[in-house]
C-alpha cells in the first residue's frame, strides 16, 4: 500500500461554524484516503477572518501530540526575531515538529531576506532538521527558497540532498 501524505493541512478553531480539532481533520483525510497529514497552524481565524503575524504553532503541538497520523510543521514568522528561531528550536527539540512554512508574503519580508538566515540556521542545526526537513513557502517565491536552502544544506550535510539537484 502506498503511503499517502497530505503536505498541507491546517489546523483551526473552527471549520463552517463547528469546532474543528484533529479528530474532524483526520476524518476529512480518511475520506481522502491520506494517511499521513503534515499539520500546521491556520494563518487565519476562521471566525473573524483576522491574521495571525504569528500561528498558534503550540496549538497544534498541544493538538496532536502522540497522534502517530500527524506530523508537525510550524509557520514561523522571522520578523519576530529571536524569539521566532526560539519557538522553532522549541518545537523541533520538545514538540517533535519535522517542519517549518515561511510566508514572506504574509509576514511582509522578502524572500531573500537575511531576516530568515538564523531560521534556516537553526532548521540545518536542531535535531530533527539536520538531516532536511520540509520547507513550505508561498509558490511564488518557492523554489527561490528551496534552491537557497538546498545550496546551503548540501555544503552543511550533504547526504541530506540524496535526490536534490
Amino acid at each position: 500500500m502506498a503511503l499517502r501524505v497530505d503536505f498541507e493541512a491546517y489546523l483551526n478553531e473552527e471549520w463552517a461554524g463547528k469546532p474543528f480539532g484533529v479528530a474532524e481533520l483526520l476524518a476529512m483525510e480518511d475520506e481522502g484516503d491520506i494517511n499521513v497529514a503534515v499539520v500546521m497552524p491556520a494563518n487565519q481565524n476562521a471566525a473573524t477572518k483576522q491574521t495571525y503575524l504569528q500561528p498558534d504553532n503550540l496549538r497544534v503541538a498541544d493538538a496532536i501530540r502522540g497522534n502517530a497520523r500527524c506530523i508537525g510543521c510550524a509557520t514561523i514568522n522571522p520578523t519576530f526575531g529571536p524569539s521566532a528561531g526560539a519557538l522553532l528550536r522549541d518545537l523541533a527539540l520538545n514538540h517533535g515538529f519535522k517542519g517549518v512554512k515561511l510566508m514572506a508574503v504574509l509576514h511582509n519580508y522578502t524572500i531573500d531576506d537575511p531576516v530568515i538566515d538564523p531560521i534556516m540556521q537553526i532548521a540545518r542545526d536542531t535535531s530533527p532538521f539536520a538531516l532536511g526537513f520540509v520547507s513550505k513557502v508561498e509558490a511564488r517565491s518557492r523554489q527561490f527558497l528551496i534552491c537557497r536552502h538546498e545550496r546551503r544544506a548540501s555544503a552543511h550535510n550533504p547526504s541530506a540532498l540524496q535526490n536534490g539537484p
